[in-house]
């Protein structure tokens, strides 16, 4: 219970009518008692606003998708009904469910717990609308909302719990929408045109697949086979794509609003899917000290189904990774000139010469790209302008965070030469710009093999 500031009000007028009436004492007896009366009224309101407030009955409902996506942005609802049903203030609190980042309706983040009022109906009911986006594929838990109930007569506000129903919610990985995969494929047939004076011929037919572009139908053999039928040209032949995902301990150093693995996870599954589309075979590694998921030769939307169900499983560990488990895996398995998109750390010595090894292990055989995260914090640290002399001495630790987001980013850099020297093409980007940058290198090395 907590008094409102009507009843602290009422109070202290009782307070200075009883005052008065001692002071009064002697010339007004009467006045003496006066406040009793108005005191007595005060706490039988009091205590029939209690009583009222403990029949209430609270229904809560949580309006979830049934399923969201790693990153995205959602939007749901809170909604209240009370019983028996009347108009009151209420006042709800949450503390922050695991697994979802609050955002305003802008799109910025803002801190996961949150306090609101609010005003139920005539018909006792409410509801609240929240943005958020899940970073993290373990299905959100949600703490049991604080609740107070203002009285009927606005004297104090009441303590309520709410009979909450068993809300879940499923989290998958991204997946390319059908007007991305239009736009990709739009984009590769731009480059295509481009090459002058080469023929092309046709490779094979297979399914329709939303987002085909509407001219590579092939009317002739739909009408034949009563399904639709899309032509593949000469640059659509398979391509054996290696996609390997790095799950170790520093997959797990947060970068913006995720932690590493779920800004690769996401990438990882949407290349997955365009590559599936494109009519390749892909095979899908994930590793830490050993090799965490392996899937190969998938092919297809019965391939692409089975990719998304073993990453809504996948998990990152405590682990250090060894890509060097990659190049030994691709040795023994791939026979053919294969296509490597290595999703890994590069941040430091250790894992810059592992990948360093496995890129020249593979390089004879195979053609490879590392993928790599850049921090926005280094950067935006590293941008600050120099302090003078006497602002340096007052906030000492400003230059030495310059100068250390200065070497890691120089370092990152060295890191980065070292592979391509090597013969890997390397894609670096910050989290929103990585997944655009790994298609288009993944598209210019497919038409180049």
């Amino acid at each position: 219970m907590s008094l409102t500031p009507r009843f602290l009000l009422l109070a202290a007028a009782v307070a200075l009518l009883a005052a008065l009436g001692i002071w009064q004492a002697e010339t007004e007896p009467m006045l003496a008692r006066a406040w009793m009366l108005p005191a007595a009224l005060l706490l039988m309101a009091l205590l029939a606003e209690q009583r009222l407030a403990h029949h209430y009955r609270l229904q809560l409902v949580r309006d979830l998708p049934a399923q969201v996506e790693l990153g995205r942005r959602f939007e749901y609802q809170l909604r209240f009904q009370l019983s028996p049903a009347r108009a009151v203030a209420m006042q709800v609190a949450e503390y922050g469910a695991s697994g979802l980042q609050s955002l305003d309706a802008s799109g910025q983040i803002q801190a996961n717990d949150w306090q609101k009022a609010l005003s139920l109906d005539h018909h006792g009911q409410a509801r609240l609308e929240f943005y958020a986006l899940a970073n993290s594929l373990t299905a959100p838990q949600f703490n049991p909302l604080k609740i107070r109930v203002r009285g009927l007569l606005g004297l104090a506000w009441w303590t309520r719990s709410a009979e909450a129903d068993q809300a879940s919610l499923q989290v998958i990985p991204q997946v390319l929408r059908h007007d991305e995969i239009r736009r990709l494929t739009q984009n590769d047939a731009s480059q295509i045109a481009k090459k002058r004076g080469q023929s092309y011929e046709l490779h094979s037919l297979r399914d329709y697949q939303p987002g085909d572009a509407p001219r590579s139908i092939d009317w002739k053999a739909t009408a034949r086979a009563d399904a639709i039928k899309v032509r593949v040209m000469h640059q659509e032949q398979h391509l054996e794509l290696v996609i390997a995902l790095d799950v170790g301990r520093r997959s797990q150093l947060g970068i913006g609003q995720m932690r590493r693995f779920e800004h690769f996870l996401n990438n990882a599954s949407r290349l997955a899917q365009y590559a599936l589309h494109k009519g390749d075979v892909v095979h899908f590694l994930a590793y830490s000290n050993q090799l965490q998921l392996q899937l190969s030769a998938l092919q297809g939307v019965r391939g692409l189904q089975a990719l998304q169900r073993a990453l809504r499983n996948l998990r990152a560990d405590q682990q250090e990774s060894d890509p060097l488990l990659v190049a030994q895996w691709m040795q023994r398995k791939m026979r053919k000139k294969s296509l490597l998109v290595l999703f890994a750390d590069t941040d430091g010595p250790m894992p810059t010469q592992r990948l360093l090894e496995c890129v020249v292990q593979l390089k004879s055989r195979h053609l490879a790209v590392v993928a790599g995260l850049l921090d926005p914090d280094l950067f935006a640290i590293a941008e600050q302008p120099e302090l003078g002399l006497d602002e340096a001495q007052k906030r000492w630790f400003g230059p030495t965070k310059r100068l250390a987001a200065l070497e890691l980013l120089a370092q990152q850099k060295a890191d980065f030469q070292s592979l391509s020297a090597r013969g890997a093409r390397v894609v670096s980007a910050l989290p929103e710009q990585l997944d655009s940058k790994v298609m288009r290198a993944y598209a210019d090395v497919k038409r180049r093999a």
